[in-house]
C-alpha cells in the first residue's frame, strides 16, 4: 500500500510524495509527479521537501505553480489515484485539477490505451463518434443556422449551406468524429465508483468560437469488464497478477534472399558527412567525396585508397584507418581541394578511430589502448584507457566506450573544460554489453541480443512524459539497425524484416510495428518542435524486394496528422535498391541509397509538399565512370 504524504514548507504547497515498499516504485511515481509539475527529479527523502526546488526551477526562466494541493482518491495496493489541484501565473494565469493514475506494482502512469482490448477500443470509439456527430448537429440547431433541408440528421451527407458557419461546423464535426483519438483518451475515477473515459472535441461550440468541451463516457466496473484486456482487468477489477500491459505480438517471415546485391558487385561500407561534403567508403577501400548540396557540383573524386574504416565530424575533420592499421587524417575541404590524407606517424595497428570537435581524434589500437590527441599537434597520444573493444558517439556527440569486459562507459564531463580525458569524467552505464549500435545513437546491445537505450534515444523509444527516465533500459530484442532523429523519434528494423517506429500514445512513447518485408529504414529531415511523430521527419524504408518507400508530410499532397504518419500508404520512390544509409542524425540528417547496378543516389526533402516522383527527391551521382565507385 502506498503512503502519499505532503512534501513542502511553502504556504499553499502540498505536493504528493509517495512512499512504497519496495521503495523503487515510490521513486518512479515521485519522479513523474515532480517532473510533471517542476521538470526536476523528485527529492530522495520526504525531509528534503521543497527547499531550493522553486529556486532551481525558476532559475531556468520557467514558471512553476504558485499553489498545489492534493487528495487521495484510490489507494488499494494495486492502483493509486491522486487528485492534484494546481494554480499559477506565467504568461497567463490558469488553475485546474488533474487525476494522476499509477500502477502500484511497477510505478508506471496508467493510460487508457493500456487497458482496452482492440475490440473494446472500437466499441468506445463508435460511441464517441456518434456523440460527436450529434453534438455538431445540436450546436447548428441551437444556433439556428440555415442548414440545407437535404442535410441528414447525423451530418454525414449535407448539401452546401447558405450559412458557412453551419456548413463549416458540420464538416469539422465529421472530421473530428472520424479521427482516431484513442491513443489520447483520458481516464479517471468518479466519486460513485464508476470510471470516466474522455476524449477531446476539436471544434468550436458556437459562432463566437467558444472552446469545445470534452466528451465523457461513464462506465461501472461491470460495464467496463467486456472492454478490458488482461492488464485492465487485473488493474481495475483485481483479477489476475498481470504486472505490465501486454506486449504487442508481431512477427514476420523473413525473406533472406530478396534484395541482396547481385554477385560480383561490391558493397558500400559507410557514408558520412563533413561540412557540406558527403564521404562514401566502398569495399575496395576507395574513399569518395562530393558536395552534399543539390546545387551544380563537380563529380565525386577519390581522396583515399586502401581505407578500412573512416569517420567524420561535421565541422572538424575526417579520420581513416587503412587496411594495414595506419591512421590517416584529412582537414579542410577534402572535396574542393582534392586533398590527400596526412599520415599520423603514431603507433600502427589501429582498429577504430573517431574524428571529434576542434580537430580532436580518438583511436582504439588492436591491443585495446584508447588514445586521444589533437591533429594540430600529432605527438604521442594521451592514453585514456586500456582493454577497450569499441568506441562511438551518441545523439549529442557524447563519447561512448565499450570495454572488453563488457562494461559500457560514456563521457560525462564538459568536454571544453577538460583539456585531457581522465577517468573521473567517464560514467559507467552497466555491464554485459557486446557491441554499440552505430553512429549518433545512445544504445548498445548485450550478448543475448537485447537492445538497451539511455538519454535522448531512450526518450525516443520508451518514455513516459514527465518521468525521469535514466537508463540504460531494455527496449526489446531482434533489432539489426535503429536510427534516431531529433525531437525523440526513432525507426528500426528487426531480423525478421519487421519495421518499427516510435509512436506517442497519450503521455507515453514506445516502439510499434509497422509492417513486414523490410531491410533497412532511416529517419531524415528537420524534426520541428511538435509532438511525435515530428511534422517534418521523413521516414525512408528499403523493402527486401528492392523497393524504396517513404512516409512524411512532404511526401503526401494532402498532408497528414503528425500522430498518424503511417496510416497513409507510403510514397513509392523506385525499385532496384540494395542499400540505404542515414547520413548524420537529428535536424540535418539526409540519406544515400545504392542500386543493384552500383549507382549512388542522394535523397533530399522536396521543396513543395506532394506525392513526388522518385527523380524529384532522389538525385543520381555521376561518378567518373559507370560503376567505378563499386568495383
Amino acid at each position: 500500500m502506498a503512503q502519499p504524504k505532503g512534501a513542502g514548507d511553502y504556504p499553499g504547497f502540498s505536493i504528493p510524495f509517495v512512499e512504497t515498499d519496495p521503495p523503487k516504485v515510490g521513486r518512479l511515481i515521485n519522479d513523474q509527479i515532480f517532473g510533471g509539475f517542476f521538470d526536476v527529479a523528485a527529492p530522495k527523502h520526504l525531509d528534503d521537501g521543497l527547499p531550493g526546488l522553486l529556486e532551481e526551477y525558476r532559475s531556468r526562466e520557467r514558471s512553476s505553480p504558485d499553489e498545489i494541493r492534493f487528495s487521495t482518491m484510490i489507494n488499494n495496493g494495486r492502483i493509486l489515484v491522486l487528485n492534484v489541484y494546481s494554480a499559477g501565473c506565467g504568461s497567463s494565469c490558469s488553475s485546474g485539477e488533474s487525476k494522476e493514475v499509477f500502477d502500484l506494482w511497477n510505478g508506471r502512469r496508467v493510460e487508457a490505451a493500456d487497458l482496452l482490448t482492440p475490440a473494446g477500443a472500437k466499441i468506445m470509439a463508435k460511441r464517441f463518434h456518434s456523440a460527436k456527430l450529434q453534438r455538431g448537429w445540436n450546436i447548428v440547431r441551437q444556433e439556428q443556422l440555415e442548414v440545407s433541408p437535404d442535410c441528414k440528421r447525423n451530418g454525414v451527407h449535407c448539401e452546401p449551406s447558405s450559412n458557412l458557419d453551419g456548413d463549416f461546423l458540420m464538416h469539422c464535426a465529421r472530421e473530428d468524429a472520424e479521427r482516431d483519438w484513442s491513443p489520447y483518451w483520458g481516464m479517471e475515477p468518479d466519486a460513485d465508483g464508476r470510471w470516466r473515459f474522455w476524449t477531446i472535441w476539436s471544434c468550436r461550440d458556437s459562432r463566437e468560437g467558444k472552446s469545445g468541451r470534452p466528451f465523457v463516457q461513464s462506465y461501472s466496473l461491470e460495464e467496463l469488464r467486456p472492454l478490458l484486456n488482461d492488464y485492465g482487468r487485473s488493474l481495475l477489477l483485481g483479477e489476475g497478477e498481470v504486472l505490465e500491459p501486454g506486449a504487442q505480438e508481431f512477427s514476420c517471415k523473413q525473406d533472406s534472399v530478396a534484395g541482396n546485391p547481385p554477385a560480383g558487385k561490391a558493397k558500400v561500407l559507410d557514408v558520412r558527412r563533413f561540412n557540406d561534403e558527403t564521404l562514401l567508403l566502398d569495399s575496395s577501400g576507395a574513399l569518395w567525396c562530393w558536395d552534399a548540396s543539390w546545387r551544380n557540383k563537380p563529380p565525386p573524386i577519390i581522396i583515399g585508397a586502401q581505407v578500412a574504416r573512416m569517420d567524420a565530424a561535421r565541422f572538424s575533420g575526417v579520420v581513416g584507418v587503412l587496411k594495414d592499421g595506419t591512421l590517416v587524417s584529412w582537414v579542410g575541404g577534402a572535396c574542393s581541394d582534392g586533398q590527400k590524407p596526412v599520415q599520423l606517424n603514431l603507433s600502427l595497428h589501429q582498429s577504430r578511430a573517431l574524428a571529434d570537435r576542434d580537430g580532436e581524434l580518438w583511436s582504439v589500437g588492436r591491443d585495446g589502448t584508447l588514445g586521444f590527441w589533437s591533429v594540430r599537434t600529432p605527438v604521442s597520444p594521451f592514453t585514456v584507457a586500456t582493454g577497450v573493444a569499441e568506441i562511438g558517439r551518441g545523439t549529442h556527440q557524447e563519447l561512448q566506450m565499450l570495454k572488453r569486459d563488457g562494461s559500457l562507459w560514456v563521457w560525462g564531463g564538459a568536454r571544453e573544460d577538460v583539456p585531457a580525458p581522465d577517468s573521473e569524467h567517464w560514467l559507467r552505464m552497466g555491464g554485459g554489453f557486446s557491441r554499440l549500435t552505430g553512429q549518433n545513437v545512445d544504445m548498445a546491445f548485450r550478448a543475448d541480443g537485447s537492445l538497451w537505450a539511455w538519454g535522448e534515444s531512450l526518450k525516443a523509444v520508451d518514455y513516459a512524459e514527465s518521468g525521469q527516465e535514466r537508463g540504460p533500459k531494455n527496449i526489446g530484442s531482434g533489432y539489426i539497425s535503429i536510427h534516431w532523429a531529433a525531437d525523440m523519434y526513432a525507426v528500426g528494423v528487426k531480423e525478421d524484416g519487421s519495421l518499427w517506429a516510435s509512436y506517442q500514445r497519450g503521455r507515453r512513447t514506445r516502439m510499434e510495428p509497422l509492417g513486414c518485408g523490410y531491410k533497412e529504414a532511416v529517419a531524415v529531415g528537420y524534426a520541428g518542435d511538435f509532438p511525435r511523430p515530428p511534422d517534418d521527419v521523413i521516414v525512408l524504408a528499403l523493402k527486401q524486394d528492392g523497393r524504396l518507400v517513404g512516409w512524411g508530410n512532404w511526401l503526401h499532397s494532402s498532408g497528414w496528422s503528425r500522430n498518424e504518419i503511417f496510416t497513409q500508404a507510403p510514397a513509392d520512390l523506385g525499385k532496384g535498391f540494395t542499400q540505404l544509409f542515414q547520413v548524420g542524425s537529428g535536424y540535418d540528417a539526409y540519406a544515400v541509397a545504392v542500386k543493384r547496378d552500383g549507382s549512388v543516389w542522394e535523397f533530399s526533402t522536396p521543396q513543395n509538399p506532394g506525392v513526388p516522383k522518385g527523380l524529384e527527391v532522389l538525385r543520381k551521382n555521376d561518378f567518373p565512370a559507370p560503376g567505378v565507385s563499386l568495383r
